[in-house]
């Protein structure tokens, strides 16, 4: 996880999907349309549009030029299969946490991550994962993840 510290979000989500599904990042940009390497695709287009809240264009830029149209569907495609898929919710769920994890690992200033700011980060994954509705971002459940996932990071046991 190391490598992809320092590195824009939109590259940590490839790089962790890349490593997931084990498709180079070239194929999730490029034209390849072999089954694997779509799907990982779709889902790569899918968490940056729900983890990063970007634009279908933007997003179908960084994706090799993609119109957004395709992104739209790639997006919609995950967000249909999401309730009725237990493994692809598994993995969705998977590679938040581990986004979460390379983007807390390191803040925008190359300091250690506030406990705050992972509360924030494992509140929104939840929400997008279990479908929580919030209060507030101090929920019971958010507050024990955020402090595992900074525990796991600083290379203790939780």
């Amino acid at each position: 996880m190391n490598r992809i510290l320092h590195r824009r979000p939109i590259a940590i989500i490839k790089q962790v999907v890349s490593e997931h599904y084990a498709v180079p990042v070239a194929d999730l940009e490029g034209p390849c349309r072999e089954q694997r390497v779509v799907g990982a695709r779709h889902v790569a287009m899918f968490l940056a549009a729900e983890l990063l809240k970007l634009s279908n264009r933007h997003i179908g830029e960084v994706f090799g030029g993609r119109d957004p149209s395709s992104v739209r569907h790639a997006v919609e495609n995950v967000r249909l299969r999401l309730p009725v898929s237990p493994a692809l919710r598994g993995e969705v769920g998977g590679l938040m946490r581990k986004y979460t994890a390379a983007v807390m690992r390191v803040g925008d200033d190359g300091t250690a991550v506030s406990e705050a700011r992972m509360l924030s980060v494992v509140t929104r994954c939840r929400h997008e994962i279990e479908g929580v509705t919030f209060h507030g971002d101090k929920d019971a459940r958010s507050v024990k993840l955020a402090r595992d996932v900074l525990g796991l990071l600083q290379g203790g046991e939780v």
